[in-house]
């Protein structure tokens, strides 16, 4: 989505009937924004007013240092009203208004643009820096070591314990680190039951991913829309999948949420 916002539409989180409560979280079909920072609204009124359950801010690293700023181009900005803070403060604070307490779980995407550090550097800059705009104890995320559980990896606790239900997840951020495919990689799976944040995997037309290579990572992108295939990769390999651009994903996606016969 560039530069607008889509209306929202049937199927969003909010107003669901009690049997969609107990669905697992990637079984269900929701609208996300991207470049959520550069459209005409806000993230938080994305949410409030068009329906989003997911966002995405494109982050730049300040070299030498332990900033980050929001951004599509050019590294990191200096500018304080576009420091990931001011951003994820503005998210917190909407999680905490009242009424907000069992709000639908919101999946905010970080997609790294500049990234200056190895993936240790890297663990300890970003996630202590999100970790100060949210409440202690990290209360407000939903993380890799609660889907991991008594597993080996993310594909597995995904498999086996299954993804929780959306009345599960209410009042919950997921965190899911995107962009720069090195350091994604590294991240997701740098001690993996101690992150903050998944990582994702940009996959290939027809491309169901081969988890015996990267058990660590069950959040994919997928720019084509077949069905079939996403229907696969949803009910057999228990992913959560995005598919985009968002008015040819929305309505491929919308079926993967009838099983596959």
């Amino acid at each position: 989505m560039e530069n607008t916002v889509q209306a929202p539409m049937t199927g969003i989180l909010s107003g669901l009937l009690n049997a969609e409560e107990l669905t697992p979280l990637n079984r269900l079909t929701f609208l996300g924004s991207h470049n959520s920072y550069d459209q005409d609204y806000s993230p938080v009124e994305q949410i409030d007013t068009f329906g989003c359950r997911a966002i995405e801010f494109d982050i730049n690293h300040l070299k030498g240092g332990d900033k980050w700023s929001v951004n599509h181009n050019g590294g990191y900005n200096p500018d304080p009203n576009v420091q990931i803070e001011a951003y994820l403060n503005a998210l917190n604070d909407w999680h905490n208004k009242p009424g907000n307490a069992d709000h639908d779980p919101i999946i905010i995407y970080l997609d790294l643009k500049t990234v200056e550090h190895s993936e240790v550097d890297l663990t300890m800059a970003l996630e202590e820096n999100i970790r100060n705009c949210f409440p202690p104890n990290d209360a407000a995320f939903f993380k890799p070591a609660d889907l991991i559980g008594d597993c080996q990896n993310l594909h597995e606790g995904a498999i086996i314990n299954g993804w929780p239900t959306l009345a599960q997840l209410r009042g919950k951020f997921i965190l899911v680190l995107t962009g720069d495919g090195e350091s994604k990689k590294n991240y997701a799976n740098h001690a993996p039951r101690h992150r903050l944040c998944f990582a994702d995997m940009d996959m290939d037309d027809q491309q169901l991913f081969p988890f015996d290579v990267d058990k660590n990572r069950v959040f994919f992108n997928y720019r084509n829309f077949d069905t079939d295939l996403i229907r696969d990769q949803v009910y057999n390999n228990a992913s959560f999948i995005r598919c985009y651009p968002a008015a040819k994903a929305y309505a491929a996606h919308r079926k993967v949420c009838s099983p596959a016969r």
